[in-house]
């Protein structure tokens, strides 16, 4: 039992001896005490009436005496040692009383109070009140701290407490002029309140705060009233460096003109991870805070903007699935948590209020800063075991509402998930603020990413944008087979024409990024969006055509991306037939198409072949694009012509069904040669296991743009198709590029135009001309040898 416990259960003995005693004896008297005046009571714990224990005294033996004296001695020992001693606020030092809008102002606390848990608040509670100039009340959380200091070594990061604990407010203002701040504590023993500090704020021409745009649903603003459009990668954790690391990595990104970045609390193990197993599951780790400070201190001196991560699905994750962490969680019961089942901490009271005092937490202590972009609540929570929808839904929400009531200076809130399709009853709730996406494996990723935004039924109403992507779930893989970021170069340039509210971030950070300096790609591409503001400019989607040097329309291979994928009964996992037209058009579908062939061993009553009949106007290819392959038995694929067996393929897992990583040897496309004419084919797969797979028609030589075009200013990418990480990791790849094609572009302002040949990889003008647009709003561009890409700067002269 508890030392506070101990005391008042001493109390308590003493008083109940005492009372019991005292009936005792007055029994034996048998003479009732004369009435007293109600006002000569002296109260609990007493209990008795002043003259009512003289009347009696009189008649009681000494041993009552002797008993009532050992009783009142217990009762003042108990309350002499009881930790719920009277709270005093003895002091309020801010370390400045004059500062300009966002910039912090620390307030420390010289608090005498007692409190068991001083994480908790219902233990012990500590505010600001801040009354702004214009009136607004701002309540900022209070939070308690434990000095460290950190020592590096070659072997990695020690942290260490360096002083006495302390209770701290943390405030920036919105706004200039004089504001006046009252702290308020408050523990079971009761309240303190100091007198009231002014501190005198003047403006600033700072950015402020993220926002969403009141108006256009697609992109972020600051407090200044200028687009923030996301550009960096992920960072979420240092490894064995600690947060040693963010001095190394943090200022290449800067130096890149990257603006932001992303950070896990969690799980345990993570450089930032504010519930360990050492701390518990209701605490927070000292030790990490005092990381995530230092983080945070660093994207503020580099001006970036960091997404905190606060959970992870491997919390509750079984050890057997993939990086499941859920055995050491300091959230199990048999590790001193609350909860016996994964999907518990989304349903039991003491989770649920661990959670929102460790969200509490949170905004008290990194709140103030304006590099705090979101607070993402999870990492992929799709992947918990036991996914319950409803369950997750109502837990987003209930906490989503919880941060507005506490966060003063109302930062963005999302989450996430792994399956690129998202949790629409989650991605939809409007307590959410904006919409991501995560995406691996991807051949090509400007057709799959965009594809993604526009599937998302939440996106047509909210920021969206590719909280990680990559092409392998390792990081050796990443570098193998992608060393020169091709990859991440397609992901940049195209998400702007795709109108994201940001460029994808890429993962492997460490091992890949920055091994293969990286950072140049990123250099290159700030320099070419740099200028361009994304919501003063009203942008929109490009309208254009791409044609040959005759002006005829190239045709290209045309894909079709199925997105559905379960290993669950579902309206995609049985077969279905699929009407295209010659451009790849979808004319009819029997149901919808899934991404994810089931074969007929492991699981036959998920069997899905494809059938597609096609209406084409000259001879063609039709191809199957295999992505990965089962790692826990393999997969076959065969396509039919009309009816025949043209082409079968066995990807054979090596060691049969014992489980393994997903194959990545057997991706590449699967060719057969079409007539011309109606022909219907068949996709399936009669083996073993599943396969990932899309669809391509045709393959001829073609170009895609992808671009925005304001008010005054344009930005467009033009991409050879054929130039992937994938085909370029292939050993037989040659370059094929497009020669003289033209770049047609439509409902552009009337005016004189410049434009800017961009070099994408050199960042930089390679040539400079001028087009004058007429009232029909078309330009037409003569494109350069199209190997890889080519990139434009737009500008409409005055």
């Amino acid at each position: 039992m508890c030392l506070a416990g101990c005391e008042m259960l001493m109390a308590y003995v003493g008083i109940a001896f005492l009372t019991t005693r005292f009936c005792r004896e007055v029994a034996a008297v048998r003479e009732p005490p004369p009435r007293v005046p109600r006002s000569t009571v002296l109260g609990w714990p007493c209990m008795v009436p002043v003259q009512a224990l003289l009347h009696v005294s009189t008649r009681l033996p000494f041993a009552f005496f002797a008993n009532l004296a050992v009783a009142v001695l217990a009762v003042l020992v108990a309350s002499c040692v009881s930790t719920d001693r009277r709270m005093k606020l003895n002091g309020v030092y801010p370390d400045r009383t004059a500062t300009s809008v966002f910039k912090r102002v620390t307030v420390d606390l010289d608090l005498d109070a007692s409190y068991e848990n001083p994480y908790d608040p219902s233990d012990i509670r500590v505010d600001a009140k801040v009354v702004c100039p214009s009136g607004k009340i701002m309540r900022v959380p209070g939070f308690y701290c434990e000095p460290q200091m950190r020592t590096t070594t070659g072997d990695g990061e020690s942290i260490e407490p360096c002083g006495p604990p302390q209770w701290q407010v943390r405030l920036t203002f919105t706004e200039p002029g004089e504001h006046r701040v009252w702290i308020h504590a408050k523990n079971r023993a009761g309240k303190a309140r100091s007198e009231p500090i002014v501190i005198n704020v003047f403006d600033a021409d700072t950015p402020g705060m993220i926002r969403l745009h009141d108006s256009d649903h697609r992109y972020f603003v600051t407090d200044r009233g200028e687009a923030f459009y996301p550009v960096g990668a992920n960072v979420c954790w240092g490894g064995q460096q600690g947060s040693s690391a963010s001095d190394e990595w943090l200022p290449k990104y800067a130096e890149s003109g990257c603006n932001f970045f992303r950070v896990w609390l969690a799980p345990f193990w993570a450089t930032a991870a504010m519930n360990t197993q050492d701390s518990g599951f209701n605490c927070i780790d000292q030790a990490n805070a005092w990381r995530l400070d230092h983080i945070i201190n660093m994207a503020e001196q580099y001006d970036l903007r960091v997404m905190l991560c606060i959970d992870s699905f491997n919390i509750l994750r079984t050890t057997e699935k993939e990086y499941g962490w859920w055995e050491a969680s300091p959230y199990v019961r048999s590790n001193g948590g609350p909860i016996d089942e994964p999907m518990q901490y989304f349903t039991s009271r003491r989770s649920r209020k661990a959670y929102r005092d460790r969200l509490r937490y949170l905004v008290a202590r990194y709140g103030h800063s304006p590099s705090i972009f979101a607070w993402e609540f999870w990492n992929e929570v799709d992947l918990v075991d036991d996914y319950r929808s409803r369950t997750v839904a109502s837990w987003h929400k209930s906490m989503a509402r919880h941060v507005r009531k506490i966060d003063p200076w109302r930062h963005l809130m999302g989450t996430s998930y792994s399956e690129t399709a998202g949790d629409p009853r989650v991605d939809g709730l409007r307590q959410l603020d904006f919409v991501q996406s995560h995406h691996y494996s991807a051949k090509d990723i400007p057709d799959e990413c965009d594809q993604e935004r526009m599937s998302k039924a939440a996106a047509k109403r909210k920021p969206h944008f590719h909280g990680e992507f990559g092409i392998s779930h390792t990081g050796w893989g990443t570098g193998y087979y992608d060393p020169k970021g091709i990859h991440i170069h397609n992901g940049l340039y195209s998400s702007v024409g795709q109108e994201q509210a940001g460029a994808p971030m890429a993962w492997w950070w460490d091992v890949y990024i920055d091994q293969k300096n990286l950072y140049p790609i990123y250099a290159a591409f700030t320099r070419w969006i740099d200028g361009f503001d994304f919501v003063s400019q009203r942008p929109r989607r490009i309208s254009a055509e791409v044609l040959d040097a005759s002006g005829m329309k190239l045709r290209g291979a045309v894909f079709i991306r199925p997105t559905n994928a379960s290993w669950e009964p579902a309206e995609f996992n049985r077969p279905v037939t699929v009407h295209l037209g010659d451009d790849g058009e979808i004319k009819e579908s029997t149901g919808p198409m899934a991404k994810l062939l089931h074969g007929l061993v492991n699981h036959p009553k998920l069997h899905n072949p494809a059938t597609f009949i096609l209406d084409l106007k000259r001879a063609t290819r039709f191809g199957v694009i295999v992505d990965d392959v089962s790692g826990y038995g393999g997969a076959n694929l065969e396509i039919s012509l009309d009816g025949e067996l043209v082409r079968k393929e066995k990807f054979v897992d090596e060691d049969g069904n014992e489980w393994t990583y997903p194959i990545y040897k057997y991706n590449e496309t699967y060719f057969i040669d079409v007539p011309a004419g109606r022909h219907t084919i068949k996709v399936e797969n009669n083996g073993v296991d599943w396969v990932y797979v899309n669809y391509r028609l045709h393959e001829g030589k073609s170009l895609r743009a992808l671009g925005l075009i304001g008010e005054t200013k344009g930005l467009i990418w033009v991409h050879n198709p054929s130039y992937t990480w994938d085909n370029v990791s292939s050993y037989d790849f040659k370059p094929d590029p497009v020669r003289g094609a033209q770049l047609k572009l439509h409902d552009l302002p009337p005016g004189r135009w410049t434009i800017e040949y961009w070099d994408s990889h050199a960042g930089k003008t390679a040539l400079t001309q001028q087009k004058t647009v007429g009232a029909d709003g078309v330009m037409v561009i003569h494109l350069p040898d199209v190997e890889w890409d080519a990139a434009f700067r737009l500008r409409l002269e005055e």
